[in-house]
């Protein structure tokens, strides 16, 4: 799996790492997207990586920024998840991933994607079923020109939150290599999150999901909450 950056004018020099988190201690959210799209860059460029390793506060500024602005910017939190996945994708980096509480900071923004999913679903439903209620015609055309913007808004998150969930669950499906990581993934519920993820249309996303419920099924605990998620129902789309 690969990730790259799309077409952009953005450059980046190691050079200027230094000065490139400095930007992530500013009090708006721009500055900070904008950084974590050169330091996105610049970890694709495995010539990098001996430099990221040893620098003593890169790991740490980046985790603090995920942890405090996810809610803020989806596209900071993309940049800076693709760049700990890329990362993950070497066991050197392991420890101090793990030492710095990625994991734990991507299984909460899992937790907070979901529900925003969630509230922004009933949201919706809410009005259509409002919409369908109207008698009155020329009130039910505007209800149906909101709903349909609303939906508009909504089809976005979604996208959104596909790219995002995809470095989320490719990024702990490398973590779970070590097997008490994944028990502590297991605990904070991820076979339902991953269950959930069957309902989407990306498929990307749908098969790192399923290679990630393919491993975590070889503990028989882990396959009967799968079916108690509702999995088996989910399944027949793919065969269709």
């Amino acid at each position: 799996i690969q990730v790259t950056m799309e077409p952009d004018t953005v450059e980046a020099s190691i050079e200027q790492l230094d000065d490139y988190l400095e930007l992530f201690f500013e009090d708006t959210i721009e500055p900070k997207v904008q950084s974590s799209r050169r330091i996105l860059l610049l970890i694709l460029d495995y010539s990098n990586l001996e430099y990221i390793l040893n620098h003593d506060t890169f790991l740490n500024t980046l985790t603090r920024t995920l942890s405090e602005d996810h809610k803020k910017s989806m596209e900071l939190s993309i940049n800076l998840l693709a760049g700990f996945y890329v990362l993950s994708n070497y066991e050197q980096f392991h420890d101090l991933l793990m030492t710095n509480k990625v994991g734990d900071t991507t299984m909460k923004i899992i937790e907070y994607q979901v529900q925003r999913f969630d509230m922004r679903m009933n949201d919706y439903q809410d009005k259509e079923r409002i919409v369908k209620q109207q008698t009155d015609p020329k009130k039910r055309k505007q209800l149906e020109a909101e709903l349909d913007k609303d939906l508009k808004k909504f089809n976005k998150l979604i996208f959104k939150q596909d790219k995002l969930f995809f470095v989320c669950f490719n990024l702990l499906l490398n973590l779970a290599n070590d097997f008490r990581i994944e028990k502590k993934m297991v605990k904070r519920n991820i076979v339902a999150y991953l269950v959930r993820m069957m309902e989407r249309n990306s498929g990307d996303l749908l098969v790192a999901c399923l290679y990630f419920l393919k491993k975590l099924s070889i503990i028989s605990e882990n396959k009967d909450q799968m079916v108690q998620e509702g999995i088996i129902d989910r399944m027949p789309r793919f065969f269709k």
